[in-house]
């Protein structure tokens, strides 16, 4: 079993309502938990729909350097 990562995953997103912050647009869902975590608490097992998101070229994740701002 892995672990799902919701803020991986494509169709994740946050959203503008402090009461449901959390939403994925496959499942159409906003919860304050993880909508992986919904998946399977309503008994479908581990999220089926994880899908890794698109990265950029030239972008990258690390955040050790800071942008010039000029």
């Amino acid at each position: 079993m892995t672990k799902q990562k919701c803020h991986q995953c494509r169709f994740f997103f946050i959203t503008w309502d402090q009461k449901t912050p959390y939403g994925c647009k496959l499942y159409q869902i906003q919860s304050t938990q993880m909508p992986s975590q919904i998946v399977k608490s309503a008994g479908s097992g581990d999220c089926q729909g994880f899908t890794p998101k698109d990265v950029k070229p030239g972008t990258s994740k690390s955040v050790s350097e800071p942008s010039k701002g000029y």
